[in-house]
């Protein structure tokens, strides 16, 4: 089997239907794994830059030989971001790389067709260990069982692999019908409090809804980020170029919906969720709502409106993300966890600790020749 790197957008996009074929054939897939929310990251990921920070990635395909498709893809990152989770100094020049689609999945991982994982996934760490330079392999968010696989080709002296504990991801498991769900998953006080709030919000004379469409995509972001800003506070021109990239790359592949409440030129909440149409999956992402009508719980009335709309159009499981926020449960959600693993390669942090050793007290001249002389032991 081989291995090859993708590092273009335009490479991207000539795979889409080869990527799309593995993710279909793979039993383990989420949302945050699809071509669509990928092309998207990619965009954010790239364009996401400050003056200390530089962002690059890359896709590792493999193919069973020089002719076939690829069975799998495993999404990399990297960023020139010195400061790690350890106690190790500024001037180390510690490099990290993430698993693809950091920091914005709720859910990352890989892809791969079912037959061909036992070959693939150690196919991975190899190419990490031997074509990626790096010190630290962070993990974020994993939600794949065959992560254990991959994190036993990292063993040994050279590597030490950390897992700390992992994030709760509420979901749903959603029923055929909207009663069913009212009755037997919900709380008497909850489904009270719903109805009620739900009947006040829709009795204003001029509610209604806008749905997000061609012509109304912009406003529609732009309305929703406004509500996220005055809710939670304002946001920098990049984060918010960041959700106008995904909102707009995942919309553009028939995998957004983003609904606003309104009572007549005043938004009262907005949602964006991602759809998974492989798997059935309504994917909640931003949520905000307007504090001039928390008196009836706007934010509530939004996840009921959303729920009921992925029941009745056939969506098997609402996806509430990553957080243990108290109004998920009151839902009737049940927890799920991703895994958070940092795998730090050994000699390679060593190295860089006794040349830093080697050269804070020499000139600047001479400190380049000893590094020089180090890194070729």
């Amino acid at each position: 089997m081989l291995a090859r790197v993708i590092k273009t957008i335009e490479d991207f996009e000539r795979i889409k239907e080869n990527w799309d074929a593995v993710y279909s054939a793979d039993p383990h897939t989420t949302f945050f794994v699809s071509w669509p929310w990928m092309l998207g990251w990619i965009k954010a990921w790239t364009g996401f830059t400050t003056e200390e920070v530089s962002h690059d990635w890359e896709i590792v395909g493999i193919t069973p030989d020089a002719h076939s498709p690829y069975v799998a893809f495993m999404p990399i990152c990297t960023t020139t971001l010195k400061e790690t989770g350890f106690a190790l100094s500024r001037n180390l020049g510690i490099k990290t790389i993430y698993i693809g689609g950091y920091p914005w999945s709720d859910h990352t991982g890989f892809i791969c067709q079912p037959e061909y994982v036992e070959r693939a996934v150690p196919l991975f760490a190899t190419h990490l260990q031997r074509h990626m330079q790096w010190d630290i392999f962070d993990i974020r968010n994993i939600f794949d069982p065959r992560c254990d696989l991959l994190l036993k080709c990292f063993n040994g002296k050279k590597y030490m692999v950390k897992e700390v504990e992992g994030y709760p991801c509420p979901y749903i498991v959603l029923p055929d019908n909207w009663e069913t769900y009212l009755q037997q998953y919900l709380g008497a006080s909850t489904r009270r409090s719903l109805k009620y709030d739900t009947r006040k919000i829709q009795s204003l004379s001029e509610f209604h809804i806008t749905h997000v469409n061609a012509e109304n995509l912009e406003s529609q972001i732009e309305t929703l980020l406004t509500l996220y800003q005055t809710r939670w506070g304002q946001k920098t021109e990049p984060e918010l170029n960041r959700f106008r990239l995904l909102f707009k790359t995942c919309f553009e592949h028939n995998s957004l919906w983003l609904d606003i409440l309104w009572d007549g030129s005043v938004a009262i909440a907005g949602f964006a969720v991602y759809l998974d149409h492989k798997i059935k999956s309504f994917t909640t992402y931003t949520i905000a709502s307007n504090k001039k009508y928390a008196k009836w719980s706007p934010g509530a009335v939004m996840v009921g409106y959303s729920i009921r709309y992925a029941i009745e159009n056939g969506f098997r499981i609402f996806d509430l993300g990553t957080g243990d926020e108290g109004y998920k449960y009151s839902f009737g959600s049940t927890d799920r966890r991703n895994r958070n693993i940092v795998i730090s390669n050994e000699s390679s942090i060593r190295l860089k600790v006794l040349m830093n050793k080697a050269t804070s007290m020499v000139p600047g001249k001479l400190k380049s020749v000893i590094k020089t002389a180090l890194l070729q032991k």
